[in-house]
């Protein structure tokens, strides 16, 4: 079984490699996760429609609900938009516009801060 979700999530992030598009994810939620530990939900649009999801992390609860509302650089398979990661180390500046069919590449101009997460 579980060499089977790691060939499923290897096969994931083989996909988005390979048809990354960027967009702008706001953080909408911290959830806990089955096994232990939590995440941060977050969502973004692409070609006018919603997708969303989450991202485990380790970090501490203070630092996670300061996450809430922000806006960070998501990457998605441009094929299939629901395989996505949010990218907390590139928060995004309040006046930029989301792209309706997402950026080729990362657009620096957007790019509020460069974090360590």
């Amino acid at each position: 079984m579980l060499a089977a979700i790691y060939l499923y999530d290897s096969h994931k992030l083989h996909s988005v490699k390979r048809n990354s598009l960027y967009s702008i994810g706001i953080v909408t939620g911290v959830h806990g996760l089955a096994r232990g530990g939590k995440a941060i939900e977050y969502g973004f649009s692409y070609q006018k429609r919603n997708y969303k999801g989450d991202f485990p992390t380790n970090l501490p609860d203070e630092q996670t609900s300061r996450l809430i509302d922000k806006r960070f650089l998501v990457v998605f398979d441009s094929i299939r938009p629901s395989w996505n990661r949010i990218i907390l180390k590139y928060e995004i500046n309040d006046s930029s516009k989301n792209p309706t069919n997402g950026w080729k590449k990362i657009p620096s101009q957007v790019i509020k801060t460069t974090h360590n997460n």
